[in-house]
């Protein structure tokens, strides 16, 4: 008897693919033969462009799930970060702004000021703050932008 020689398959091979069977309902069937006859394609290339698409999108909604909680711990961190940064302008501002009130009251007291003059004095001091507080300068502008480069990091 003649030993018998393995012919491999004539078939020339596009891509690695493997068989799988399934069951699915007849109006899925008939969805994919449809997309099929309309892309020109056969409905072993349709079934496995959906399943695949439905296998990456399960892959992306579980690593999704999992970036989520990363983005948000560095979007909180940088956010603390620039939080302290705020709260040290803010008190600092305060800080020194009320030292400055407080040295000029004392000043103009010294001096001799009485009180009905120092309440006007206050009151239009006031009353031109608000009026510039909104206000851009030139000047003020170079503040922001050197605060904005601080705040960021960058200095």
């Amino acid at each position: 008897m003649p030993a018998t020689v393995f012919q491999p398959s004539k078939r020339p091979k596009k891509r690695a693919t493997a068989k799988v069977t399934l069951w699915v309902k007849p109006v899925v069937k008939a969805e994919l033969q449809r997309r099929a006859e309309r892309e020109g394609l056969s409905l072993s290339a349709t079934g496995a462009a959906f399943l695949g698409r439905a296998v990456q999108k399960s892959t992306d909604m579980q690593y999704g799930t999992l970036l989520e909680p990363i983005i948000e711990r560095t979007i909180n961190k940088h956010l603390r970060s620039r939080d302290s940064r705020l709260a040290f302008l803010l008190a600092r501002g305060a800080y020194e702004s009320g030292m400055t009130k407080a040295l000029v009251l004392f000043v103009l007291k010294q001096n001799g000021v009485d009180q009905n003059r120092l309440k006007a004095m206050l009151d239009e001091s006031s009353r031109k703050a608000r009026t510039t507080l909104l206000r851009r300068t030139p000047q003020l502008e170079t503040v922001l932008s050197e605060v904005a480069a601080w705040l960021e990091g960058n200095e």
